[in-house]
């Protein structure tokens, strides 16, 4: 990722079915999202439209606009 990068954010929660099966279900953050500063192994992500910054967690799934 580079600085000014247009992403679309997912956030993955586990749920367990009935039979006590886990998956991911990912949920998409609502918005676009741009990178505000980026590092070697992190960026900084803020919304377009409000500018919040994201909390993006290990599981989180990113997508390039």
């Amino acid at each position: 990722m580079t600085e000014k990068d247009e992403l679309y954010l997912y956030q993955a929660r586990e749920v367990v079915d009935n039979r006590g099966r886990k998956y991911l279900q990912y949920t998409l953050y609502p918005g676009t999202f741009v990178v505000d500063s980026a590092y070697g192994n992190s960026s900084v992500v803020v919304n377009a439209s409000s500018g919040i910054t994201a909390n993006i967690q290990e599981n989180d799934f990113v997508v390039k606009k």
